[in-house]
């Protein structure tokens, strides 16, 4: 198992792509902050996409977005900010 933390800078008012990843390994993403932020998992490409795991931030409790090994699909994990912010979140990884 491996954790990652990253930090990216988000503009309000539109969803920022924080992370693209094929859907072949089992991935979890974990956020608490900024309150307010809406997060998701877009699967796929154009009309073709689903959208999936829609949350909202509270502050306070670490919420998470799960990629499973479904198939070899493109996920977006994707966040949608109140104000321009710096957002940090975990990445964990699990198999070899």
């Amino acid at each position: 198992m491996a954790r990652i933390t990253r930090s990216a800078f988000i503009k309000k008012g539109k969803w920022n792509t924080l992370e693209t990843r094929w859907s072949n390994a089992k991935i979890h993403f974990y956020f608490r902050r900024p309150e307010g932020a809406k997060i998701r998992v877009k699967y796929g490409v154009g009309w073709f996409s689903k959208t999936r795991q829609n949350q909202t931030l509270d502050g306070i409790e670490r919420k998470s977005i799960s990629v499973g090994s479904w198939g070899l699909t493109r996920a977006k994990i994707q966040v949608k900010p109140l104000i321009d912010q710096n957002i940090d979140f975990e990445i964990v990884t699990e198999g070899p």
